[in-house]
């Protein structure tokens, strides 16, 4: 079976994260500047066919900070559900919405975010208090 330290690698410690997305966030600013200065470079394709993904699989409860960060981006949002148990792999939630635009696309495991309800698998409150849509799907 597929686990959480199978897949990540440990995550950095506080000054590594740090300049980790002080440097990340700089090369957005540049891509954007470079997006906005040179029409004749295609645009990625995160962001366009693909949203771009922000993951909160670190956390044992990780709801808190996906909250908040969709609260952030504004909405509205919608949610599914994918899983891939029955083949081995992981389920996750997924909150999908756009930021001025750009797809987005909030992403926690499903257990750490959702609870059963009957045979269904719903958000956390803390989750729900922010969403505008219905499930969308839940994969096999």
């Amino acid at each position: 079976m597929t686990t959480v330290t199978d897949i990540l690698p440990a995550a950095p410690a506080d000054g590594d994260e740090a300049t980790a997305r002080a440097t990340h966030i700089a090369g957005l600013r540049a891509l954007a500047d470079l997006m906005e200065t040179r029409p004749d470079v295609p645009l990625p394709f995160h962001g366009r066919l693909e949203p771009v993904t922000i993951h909160f699989l670190r956390d044992s409860d990780p709801v808190p900070a996906m909250a908040l960060t969709a609260t952030a981006l504004g909405g509205p949002w919608h949610w599914n559900v994918r899983d891939y148990t029955r083949s081995g792999g992981l389920a996750y939630f997924d909150l999908l919405g756009e930021f001025h635009g750009l797809p987005v696309k909030l992403t926690a495991y499903r257990d750490a975010a959702c609870e059963r309800d009957g045979g269904q698998w719903r958000p956390l409150p803390a989750l729900a208090d922010v969403l505008t849509g219905a499930a969308e799907t839940e994969a096999a």
